[in-house]
């Protein structure tokens, strides 16, 4: 998917533990990385004006509210701490891999006191770190420790959307859909506009069996944000579902032709094609699939969740290819 940036670049993270083109989640506060998908909207949006007088109310990425905005007298004689603050930030954005990314965080979360009740500009540092915590955890299947960390940035920070579509996308991983869809919904009656709260509606729909409304998040999702392919393929899937064949074939092969590496849309085609009598041209489709995974049922069936009409013709094709 990133080769071909198929998805807004500034929104997609592969869903929480290995989801391939479905929930994403934030990377709080300072990019969407990667599902399981949960904005990238700047990795590196460095305080602006910070140490220069004029306190911005965001470490990496959009603003947070803030329960007691630090005064001109605390920032000045915090100067150099928002800069060590700053520095080490930066350091846990770069981290070289995951690991060491969630002791980074971690460290932060201890030199700044967050496990009590931190104020000021150090609740917005802490909630965002522990934010940024619970991706590098729920990246490496600590799910239950992920579910934890955004709970607590969420509780640190309880005007910020982006911690509770990480969480929903979390309890999307753990298999949880109504609590998930509770979690965007919350986000979707404060921004309605926001294009990956519809689409991982759309996902934790899908997963419950309610294909019209789950088509209804995901068409919402597209709508809003033409260029979030994840959301077009999602749309086709609910549709090829409900029986709207025209529409599938015709939004794959858009997509495809912008995107020809986009696996999870070529994969779907190709099962779409196996089920309506298409068996060459399925077969063709799948051996231009790179991604292997969509050839393992126990895959798909725990990270993309197709429903039944895909995954029983992807798994028919299976059968009688390698039988």
């Amino acid at each position: 998917q990133g080769k071909e940036n198929t998805v807004m670049s500034s929104a997609c993270q592969r869903a929480v533990g290995a989801r391939c083109c479905s929930s994403v989640s934030r990377s709080s506060y300072g990019g969407r990385r990667e599902v399981t998908q949960v904005r990238k909207v700047n990795r590196r949006h460095y305080l602006k004006g910070l140490l220069g007088g004029s306190f911005v109310g965001s470490f990496y990425g959009a603003p947070f509210a803030f329960a007691s905005p630090p005064t001109a007298t605390e920032i000045s004689s915090e100067a150099d701490e928002l800069r060590v603050a700053s520095s080490m930030f930066a350091s846990a954005l770069d981290a070289p891999d995951v690991r060491e990314e969630e002791r980074l965080w971690t460290e932060i979360l201890d030199r700044y006191g967050c496990n009590s009740t931190p104020t000021g500009w150090r609740a917005d540092a802490c909630a965002r770190a522990v934010g940024n915590r619970g991706n590098a955890r729920s990246r490496q299947g600590k799910l239950e420790a992920a579910l934890q960390d955004f709970e607590q940035s969420i509780n640190l920070a309880p005007e910020s959307n982006d911690p509770r579509v990480n969480r929903g996308a979390t309890l999307e991983a753990l298999g949880r859909f109504d609590e998930a869809a509770s979690d965007y919904l919350f986000v979707l009656e404060r921004d309605p506009n926001d294009p990956v709260a519809h689409n991982n509606l759309g996902n934790a729909r899908l997963a419950m069996g309610e294909y019209e409304q789950a088509r209804a998040s995901y068409h919402k999702a597209s709508t809003l944000a033409p260029q979030f392919s994840f959301a077009a393929n999602n749309e086709a899937i609910a549709s090829f579902q409900l029986g709207d064949d025209t529409f599938a074939f015709r939004s794959w092969r858009s997509l495809l032709r912008k995107y020809p590496g986009f696996d999870d849309a070529r994969a779907a085609l190709a099962a779409a094609l196996w089920a309506t009598g298409e068996a060459a041209k399925a077969e063709d489709e799948l051996a231009r699939v790179d991604d292997m995974r969509y050839r393992d049922k126990a895959w798909r069936e725990k990270y993309r969740r197709w429903p039944p009409r895909l995954e029983s013709a992807m798994d028919a094709m299976l059968e009688l290819r390698f039988s």
